[in-house]
């Protein structure tokens, strides 16, 4: 029966081992967020079972080896013992340090992403228009000034709520065809670091800040199909000078922001100084009113950040016929 003991032993470490191999794959293929991944994170089991599989295929090998040379018990079992430990020891701590330190997190969208230059050089090798990307990052302005960013536990605890309320929004609209439904238009291209805004005009010309009703909702075009990517609150569609942010989400983690200098067209939104921008098909932003976007995909910059480095920026667009609606639309409107 010695012989098979460890036999036993091995099997059943590797069994596990693949188990828990099997079963962080299946968590991570699944796109589910995880916020913590040591070893003993309650939040990806499979690593527990991954561990205790390998620390069972040590101990398997240390008894094999103790059956074969039973001359050397009173030497080898305490030293393959120590052995098994610091390797075993080891390996957890490389997979900590590995990860930064404290455990590692796996992005919701297809692994590591890149920060917001990494894939604006990616956009620029991919032949993307350098207008294109300054539309994005040099149109923009935020309101910074004055923050306070300490929270009471009570304030803390409202902002849990009010975020909670457009996750479900979000969850609403994860279908592009709910959202069109809902009067919904496309008002620029699939943009890199801030995708497609889709714009509701009913309620972009109420003139308020209703965490259920939010004014614009931002999609992805990817593996064919459009992806909600989150919410964008808006104060009005034109802004105006020494215009204030609504108050918005409890606290000051909600930086707002606005973009200046937008010709939005039948295909999108290019640069403009107002000038090339046609009326009346097309229609021309000196200055946008505030907006803070609310992302509902594990964004690493944070829930409230002005960009998110998953979109790509595909310049997808829908049918013009959409996209004019919205145009005739945003011109009867004019900032609160």
């Amino acid at each position: 029966m010695k012989s098979y003991r460890s036999v036993l032993v091995i099997a059943l470490g590797l069994g596990l081992l693949l188990a828990g191999l099997a079963w962080d794959i299946a968590l991570h293929s699944s796109g589910e967020a995880l916020s913590s991944e040591d070893l003993f994170a309650v939040d990806n089991p499979g690593h527990l079972v991954l561990g205790t599989g390998l620390a069972l295929i040590i101990a398997g090998t240390a008894l094999a080896l103790f059956d074969a040379q039973p001359r050397l018990h009173a030497f080898s079992l305490p030293s393959i013992a120590a052995v098994a430990l610091i390797t075993f020891a080891s390996a957890v701590l490389s997979y900590g340090l590995a990860a930064g330190g404290g455990g590692h997190s796996h992005d919701a969208v297809n692994g590591n992403l890149p920060t917001e230059e990494e894939i604006r050089q990616q956009l620029r090798d991919s032949g993307l228009s350098e207008e294109d990307i300054a539309l994005v990052e040099t149109s923009r302005h935020d309101h910074t000034e004055n923050i306070d960013l300490a929270l009471s536990a009570a304030e803390l605890v409202t902002l849990g709520k009010e975020i909670d309320i457009s996750m479900a929004v979000a969850a609403r609209y994860q279908s592009i065809d709910a959202a069109i439904a809902d009067g919904y238009v496309q008002i620029t291209q699939d943009l890199p670091l801030i995708g497609a805004h889709y714009l509701n005009l009913d309620y972009s010309g109420d003139g308020v800040f209703d965490l259920e009703r939010p004014e614009m909702l931002i999609y992805h075009f990817e593996n064919g199909i459009w992806r909600l990517y989150g919410l964008s609150y808006l104060s009005a569609v034109l802004g105006v000078e020494n215009e204030v942010p609504p108050p918005g989400f409890t606290g000051s983690y909600d930086v707002w922001h606005w973009h200046e200098g937008w010709c939005f067209t039948l295909k999108g939104a290019r640069k403009s100084d107002g000038s090339d921008c046609k009326q009346p098909i097309e229609f021309y932003a000196a200055r946008t009113g505030y907006m803070v976007h609310v992302w509902s995909v594990e964004n690493p910059s944070g829930v409230f950040s002005h960009s998110h480095p998953g979109l790509t920026g595909s310049n997808a667009y829908q049918a013009p016929k959409d996209v004019l609606i919205g145009l005739l639309g945003m011109r009867g409107q004019r900032s609160q």
